[in-house]
């Protein structure tokens, strides 16, 4: 193989990588946060998923879990939860905000920050 034609499938190959960061959705961060969860079946994990305004709450929801009848209960729901398919049931786009409901979820909502979509938390 001539070294112009491996250069050209190395920019190809990368390019097609980038194109499948940049085009990740809300139904993918939604997915994916999930997964992690279930798969780490710690809360801490979800951070990565956060908006920065979100993780301090979600610093202090850790901790309150973290006591053992909070542990118990709360690796309960986890195991329902993580038992079933995630499917996403509806995404709604508004400009960099969106909205997922995951299947037996509430809706989450998530906002596009420097290309990427992170969940939004809040007392609220």
């Amino acid at each position: 193989m001539k070294i112009s034609s491996i250069l050209g499938l190395s920019v190809c190959s990368a390019a097609i990588v980038l194109a499948g960061c940049s085009s990740s959705t809300p139904s993918d961060t939604a997915l994916a946060m999930r997964a992690d969860l279930c798969k780490t079946k710690d809360l801490g994990s979800m951070t990565k998923y956060l908006t920065e305004e979100s993780k301090p709450l979600m610093e202090m929801v850790t901790k309150l879990a973290s006591s053992p009848e909070k542990k118990a209960m709360m690796d309960k729901n986890l195991g329902e939860t993580c038992a079933k398919p995630a499917k996403v049931i509806a995404e709604r786009v508004t400009g960099d905000t969106a909205e997922v409901t995951l299947d037996g979820d509430k809706p989450m909502k998530l906002r596009k920050v420097d290309g990427k979509w992170l969940v939004v938390i809040s007392k609220n």
